[in-house]
C-alpha cells in the first residue's frame, strides 16, 4: 500500500489541482494492464478506488472536493464502490437498499454484497433509494449504524479483499449526498465506465491469489 501510494497511482483520476495525477483515458488503461499482468487483486483495488475518486471529482460539491480528493489521491484515505446487492446484483435502477431524509442528513438502510476491498476502504461510495429515487452517498467506515463484514474463501483474486455492508439506520449527514436522481444514473454510469476501461485495457490471465 505504501509503495502503491508513492507511485501516485491512488491519484491516478484525480486531477493534478487536488493532488492527483490527472491521466487521461489510454494512461489509465496501460496502468491497468501493467498491475493486472503481474496481480489482478490489485488492479481491481485501483478500479474501485478510482471509481469513487472519479464521482467525488464530476459530482462532488467544492467542500466535498477540497476535503476528500487530497486524501483519495495521497492514499491516505482508500474508497470502494458499493453498488451491489444480494437480490438485484448490480442493477441500480432495482435498489433494496433505502436512504430515509432526517433532520440533518439520512439514516440508510439494507445490506451490500461482494464489495471489492471493502475490508480495508476508509469510505464507501453507498447506492440506495430516496424518496422513490435512487441516490449515492458518501459512508465512512466509523459511520454509526455500518458494520463492514469480511467475505472469506473466495476461489479468486483472494487479495481483493471482499465484505459485506450491513447498513442498520447508518446516519450520513446531507454533505455525505454526492448524487441524486437523474444525477445518480451519471455518476453510476460513468463511474462504471471508469472500471470497464480500466477492465479491458487489463485483461490477462489471473495471476494473484
Amino acid at each position: 500500500m505504501d509503495s502503491f501510494a508513492a507511485e501516485g497511482f491512488f491519484g491516478a483520476l484525480v486531477p493534478d489541482a487536488h493532488g492527483g495525477q490527472g491521466y487521461d483515458a489510454v494512461s489509465f488503461g496501460l496502468l491497468n494492464e501493467a498491475l493486472g499482468a503481474a496481480c489482478s487483486s490489485v488492479r481491481s483495488m485501483l478500479t474501485v478506488h478510482s471509481m469513487v475518486a472519479h464521482a467525488v471529482t464530476r459530482w462532488g460539491s467544492v467542500a466535498v472536493r477540497e476535503r476528500w480528493l487530497p486524501a483519495l489521491a495521497s492514499g491516505k484515505r482508500v474508497g470502494a464502490f458499493a453498488l451491489t446487492e444480494e437480490g438485484s446484483g448490480s442493477d441500480a435502477g432495482n435498489l433494496d437498499t433505502r436512504a430515509e431524509r432526517v433532520e440533518g442528513g439520512y439514516l440508510l438502510t439494507g445490506e451490500k454484497k461482494w464489495i471489492t476491498y471493502g475490508q480495508r476502504a476508509d469510505v464507501f461510495l453507498v447506492f440506495a433509494r430516496s424518496e422513490g429515487e435512487a441516490a449515492a452517498f458518501l459512508v465512512e467506515r466509523d459511520a454509526p449504524g455500518l458494520e463492514v463484514v469480511p467475505i472469506n474463501g473466495v476461489l479468486g483474486t483472494r487479495a481483493s479483499m471482499l465484505a459485506e455492508l450491513r447498513l442498520t439506520a447508518c446516519r450520513v449527514p446531507d454533505s455525505a449526498l454526492i448524487a441524486a436522481c437523474p444525477q445518480w444514473r451519471r455518476a453510476h454510469w460513468t463511474s462504471a465506465a471508469t472500471a470497464w476501461r480500466g477492465a479491458v485495457w487489463a485483461f490477462s490471465p489471473l495471476r494473484c491469489d
